[in-house]
């Protein structure tokens, strides 16, 4: 087995190009376990962010016992999806501050307009640890403390986002193109730049998602404008 290291940039992988998951909790009614689908985003650490109703029946679970596990997956639609990735993120699920949280969740799910609803809330998963599948015969335990970014490591960073992503989108929405076109290999389309974190920035046109990852990690917003203007170059040329 390779060592919890060098597969943890893998499953931060497969969580930021989720835009869904499966959300097991244990359910107040029969004691047992209750499994169910919601949206997710991911903070900048990778963090599981939620959005949840108040009267749904996972979040009633949640209320009394926060205790969960959520399926990231990332098989795909390969014919084969046991030989793919997937990451079960397990720890406890709790409201948190609306700020960070709606603003990445939005970036991923535009449409979500039932986040101003009064019985709505954001949601974020205290990771304990996860389950890493890489395909046959790779299976291995992640700590949170490999699995997630040190959140000293990232401040500069994120709160540098919200205008990163702002400009690249108002201001340089042909870069943004090329580089999903371009770099990605993406359909042609009307490409947003939804989110950025040290090893890799994600994209997002209408249903579909991708992410390019970075050849050296990025953690300051002058570090993060020079890598973008060197792929947007890159996308340039490749044009």
């Amino acid at each position: 087995m390779p060592p919890p290291s060098e597969v943890a940039p893998i499953a931060r992988r497969v969580m930021r190009l989720a835009d869904k998951v499966a959300l097991a909790s244990i359910d107040q009614e029969s004691g047992g376990p209750f499994l169910s689908l919601t949206g997710v985003a991911c903070l900048m650490d990778v963090t599981p962010i939620l959005l949840m109703s108040d009267i749904s029946r996972h979040t009633k679970n949640l209320d009394k016992d926060p205790r969960a596990s959520l399926l990231f997956d990332g098989t795909g639609d390969n014919a084969n999806p046991l030989s793919e990735d997937r990451v079960s993120v397990n720890g406890r699920i709790v409201k948190c501050a609306r700020t960070q949280a709606e603003q990445r969740f939005m970036a991923r799910h535009p449409k979500a307009f039932y986040a101003q609803f009064a019985d709505f809330s954001f949601y974020e998963m205290l990771v304990d640890d996860a389950h890493f599948v890489g395909g046959f015969g790779t299976a291995l335990s992640v700590r949170a403390d490999i699995l997630c970014l040190k959140k000293a490591e990232i401040q500069e960073l994120q709160a540098a986002e919200p205008s990163i992503l702002n400009h690249m989108n108002e201001q340089h929405g042909e870069a943004v193109r090329n580089i999903a076109v371009n770099l990605l290999q993406e359909r042609d389309g009307p490409w947003q730049l939804t989110g950025i974190d040290p090893e890799g920035c994600d994209f997002m046109m209408r249903k579909e998602r991708c992410r390019l990852d970075f050849s050296s990690r990025v953690e300051t917003s002058d570090e993060a404008h020079q890598t973008l203007v060197a792929l947007a170059k890159k996308a340039r040329r490749n044009n």
